[in-house]
C-alpha cells in the first residue's frame, strides 16, 4: 500500500470513529431529554392531585366549622330555654322545657339532644346533660356536654372481597 492508501484509510477509520462518538452523544441527549419530560409530568400530576386533596381538606375542615358554630349557637339558645324554664319554678321545670324544646328534651334522663348537619356525608351529634333546678344560674352554662361526635350519615361497606389467584386452575 501506498502513503496516500495507508492515509485516507487511516481518515476513513477517524471519521467512522468520530461518527460513533456522535451519535452516542446523540442517543444520551435524547435519552436525557426523555427522562426529564417524563419525570416533569409526573411531577406536576402530583402536584395537580395533592392541590386537589388540599382544596377537599380545606373544604371538608371549613364545612365541620361551619357547623360547630351552628351547634355553638343552638347550645346557647338551650341556655336561655334552660334558665327560662327554671324561672317556672321547681315543679314546672321539666314541663316547661318539654313545652319549649320538645323532641329535644328528654326529661327522664334530662338530656337534650341534637344534630347538626356539617355535609352530605357527615354529622355532629350533641347530647346534653342538664344541670338540676337548684344549680342553675343566669351567668353560667346550665348543662354538660356528655357527649359531642362526628357521625356517619351511611354505613359505609368495605368490600374486601378480592379475587386473588390462588395458584390453582
Amino acid at each position: 500500500m501506498t502513503k496516500s492508501a495507508e492515509r485516507k484509510t487511516r481518515e476513513r477509520k477517524k471519521r467512522a470513529v468520530a461518527g460513533v462518538q456522535i451519535g452516542s452523544a446523540s442517543l444520551i441527549l435524547i435519552f436525557t431529554v426523555l427522562c426529564l419530560v417524563i419525570f416533569g409530568t409526573l411531577s406536576l400530576s402530583s402536584a395537580v392531585s395533592d392541590n386537589k386533596l388540599a382544596i377537599r381538606g380545606a373544604e371538608t375542615v371549613e364545612a365541620y366549622y361551619k357547623a360547630d358554630g351552628e351547634a355553638e349557637e343552638q347550645l346557647k339558645q338551650f341556655n336561655t330555654c334552660i334558665i327560662e324554664a327554671a324561672s317556672s319554678g321547681d315543679v314546672g321545670f321539666q314541663t316547661e322545657l318539654e313545652a319549649q324544646l320538645g323532641e329535644l328534651y328528654e326529661s327522664q334522663e334530662g338530656t337534650i339532644c341534637f344534630t347538626v348537619d356539617i355535609n352530605e356525608d357527615q354529622f355532629i351529634d350533641v347530647i346534653l346533660q342538664v344541670a338540676d333546678w337548684a344549680e342553675i344560674s343566669a351567668d353560667k352554662r346550665n348543662f354538660r356536654v356528655s357527649s359531642y361526635l362526628i357521625k356517619n350519615k351511611v354505613d359505609y361497606e368495605i368490600d374486601d372481597n378480592l379475587n386473588v389467584f390462588s395458584g390453582d386452575f
